[in-house]
């Protein structure tokens, strides 16, 4: 093995030891930049996650949000029309937006809105809020669209359709 003077040798291990302080407060300075630190926060009802399905056509929109969580959430809807404008439904919907639903573990919040039947019928997606979870997979979000069908010539009896059920994400 190859003897080094020994004040050459303490020199070198100086020399890397200043290398390295500034190299470590570096990667910590990363790390806590890097996104990870909201993680070690409480969570206090102050995180949200905003999912939103997709546009489906019809006359009657149910919104609805099933908490899967284990902790109470809260959860409130808005319902949109193609144009990202508030949906104005027909006396005896529901208000849109909705107000605060406080949803514990298990159990299904939901808003009802119907629209001027017809034809084009009305377009629209529903938006979620959830606060108290930075997680979106805390919330399974559906929208269920019919579309009730003028009454065809000659009855007085509408036709009753039931056009899509979307989840969003």
């Amino acid at each position: 093995m190859l003897a080094l003077n020994p004040k050459i040798e303490r020199r070198f291990y100086r020399e890397r030891k200043d290398e390295a302080i500034p190299m470590m407060a570096a990667v910590v300075g990363l790390i806590l930049a890097s996104g990870t630190t909201p993680l070690a926060y409480a969570d206090d009802g102050k995180q949200r996650v905003t999912i939103f399905t997709p546009g489906l056509s019809g006359d009657r929109f149910v919104c609805s949000a099933v908490n899967v969580s284990e902790k109470a959430l809260g959860i409130t809807f808005a319902l949109f029309d193609t144009n990202g404008a508030l949906l104005d439904g027909l006396e005896g919907s529901a208000e849109n937006p909705s107000s605060h639903f406080g949803v514990p573990p298990g159990t299904e919040a939901e808003i009802e809105s119907t629209f001027k039947s017809g034809i084009p019928p009305t377009d629209g997606y529903c938006k979620v809020v959830v606060s108290g979870t930075h997680d979106r997979n805390d919330v399974r979000v559906d929208l269920l669209v019919y579309w009730t069908k003028p009454i065809i010539p000659g009855t007085t009896t509408p036709i009753i359709q039931l056009a899509r059920t979307v989840q969003g994400f």
